[in-house]
């Protein structure tokens, strides 16, 4: 329970400081938010034409793969492939 009120409060604040500084706030949510929808379905697309070459190869949609498809869109995407595929090689 208190996880979710420090959550709320940084939130709120990192909200208000964003507002101090002129950023435009609810036009960088929707800006990530459809960085989100974006990488997750390039991830689903890719990972399905892996699976229909018959290659064992995936980038799993998790906590991780969304955050860094949000920051970095399609690019971070491309980076946890590039990652997926030098630990699995090496491995």
């Amino acid at each position: 329970m208190t996880n979710y009120i420090y959550f709320v409060a940084f939130f709120a604040f990192f909200v208000i400081f964003l507002n101090l500084m002129e950023v435009k706030v609810t036009e960088m949510i929707i800006n990530i938010f459809k960085r989100v929808l974006l990488g997750v379905v390039f991830i689903m697309f890719a990972n399905y034409m892996f699976k229909i070459a018959g290659v064992n190869f995936m980038v799993n949609i998790n906590q991780v793969s969304v955050t860094v498809s949000g920051i970095l869109g399609i690019s971070g995407v491309i980076f946890l492939f590039a990652f997926q595929w030098i630990l699995t090689t090496a491995l």
